[in-house]
């Protein structure tokens, strides 16, 4: 399973995904489903989530991922070319002054830099401080506005140039690459649907790949507007810690490489997370347990209270450096989250469900 997953993994992060423009990912997971034989009923919804149906009968489940990626916009064009930029969703700026960009006009990828002021020429007060996205400005080569515009139009987006790494103390654990939030759990998604036979089945699973989960969660709403699931679950990433600016004082205990994480907290249904953790336990998958004070900032914040609510919970994949080029996952981390899924959907039926329900 660890090659393929890897393999999955390269190909969705390198795929472009900006939050509103997920065209480009949502056609690698269709290939990657029917490169791995995956039998499903397959749709594409007005807001363009992607939802993989396996199985008709019993109580029914939505599994959520999400496709999309932070990134930038081009919000300006100066007379001497250089794009003014803006966030798309929560980018830090101080993990993108001085790299390289892709962005995408109607016809042509542009490469691009973004500027950075040499230190010999910052004040002392610039040299303390973080500036403000809006104030950055890419450099594509352009000599003035109207070569820039002939390239890109205001409105494009474009995300830091990802690359997809093996590190390499751990090689065949460790990977890094921007996107890995959430190309993980959409990767964890496609596995598990691999594995997952109708026959097998006393439910009715949707796997949805959602669309603006970086922008306020918006497709999965939409998603859970309209398929009315007894139960959601969000596969998405969380804080892993144990490295030096993070310690488990900090957040909680999580750590790369010990398993996948099942959430816990005032959102979840605590009658699924012990279910889920009881089931780990059962078939020897690791995990960890993570607590969540409010919003679980996934897609479950919208999905769990659409039409009349729905039993919900996260399942999580340690990741370190959140909302960077450089999102650090464990391949037996995906694993376990794998099994874990796998192993909830061919047990989840009618009977689990009036369990679950709140009496």
């Amino acid at each position: 399973m660890r090659e393929k997953l890897k393999e999955i993994l390269r190909r969705l992060c390198l795929s472009p995904g900006v939050s509103g423009f997920e065209d480009e990912v949502r056609k690698e997971i269709l290939n990657i489903a029917k490169d791995l034989n995956v039998k499903a009923e397959v749709n594409v919804d007005n807001l363009g989530n992607l939802i993989l149906t396996i199985g008709s009968a019993g109580p029914s489940v939505a599994i959520m991922a999400h496709m999309d990626e932070i990134g930038i916009v081009v919000r300006y064009i100066d007379d001497n070319g250089f794009l003014g930029i803006d966030a798309v969703g929560g980018i830090d700026v101080r993990t993108i002054i001085g790299k390289s960009v892709m962005i995408y006009g109607r016809e042509t990828t542009v490469h691009g830099v973004i500027c950075v002021k040499p230190i010999h020429l910052l004040s002392e007060d610039e040299r303390k401080k973080i500036p403000d996205i809006r104030s950055l400005f890419v450099d594509i080569g352009a000599s003035n506005k109207d070569e820039a515009r002939k390239l890109i139009r205001i409105g494009d987006v474009g995300h830091i140039v990802k690359t997809f790494r093996e590190l390499t103390a751990n090689k065949e654990d460790i990977i890094s690459c921007g996107a890995l939030d959430d190309r993980a759990g959409c990767a964890a998604l496609l596995m598990a649907a691999s594995l997952i036979r109708e026959k097998d089945l006393e439910c009715k699973l949707h796997l949805v790949f959602t669309v603006q989960e970086e922008v306020g969660a918006r497709g999965s709403r939409v998603a859970a507007y309209n398929l009315k699931p007894d139960v959601a679950i969000a596969v998405d990433v969380t804080h892993a810690v144990g490295y030096p600016d993070l310690q488990p004082k900090d957040f909680t205990d999580v750590q790369l490489g010990k398993g996948t994480v099942i959430e816990y907290g005032p959102p979840i249904n605590w009658r699924l997370a012990r279910f889920l953790m009881d089931l780990a336990e059962e078939k020897k998958i690791r995990y960890q347990a993570s607590y969540l004070r409010g919003r679980t900032g996934t897609d479950i914040d919208e999905a769990q209270i659409a039409r009349s609510g729905a039993i919900a919970s996260v399942i999580s994949i340690p990741l370190r450096y959140m909302h960077t080029p450089v999102e650090t996952v464990s391949l037996s981390d995906l694993e376990a989250t794998v099994n874990l899924i796998v192993e909830f959907v061919r047990r989840f039926n009618e009977e689990v469900y009036k369990e679950l329900k709140p009496r």
